[in-house]
């Protein structure tokens, strides 16, 4: 499957719109990064800090995991 040239781009804003939200973050001193499940949290330990793990739409504010009671930012659910 090929992507529509016309998404390209909203695409890229979305991106950008990403990054900006992924530099933010990373200035919270609290920030613990995206939630991944526990194998590969494990295989990759500092993938919840890169910029390529972080959901392309996220959440407009950082909240607490209530699993784990640490600050992340969610997806758009």
């Amino acid at each position: 499957m090929t992507l529509a040239p016309e998404l390209v781009p909203a695409l890229k804003r979305q991106t950008s719109l990403v990054e900006a939200y992924y530099q933010q973050d990373l200035e919270t001193a609290d920030y613990a990064g995206v939630w991944l499940p526990f194998a590969l949290a494990r295989k990759y330990p500092s993938a919840p800090k890169e910029l390529g793990w972080q959901y392309l739409f996220p959440s407009g504010k950082l909240s607490i995991d209530p699993d784990s009671t640490l600050l992340r930012r969610h997806h758009i659910d």
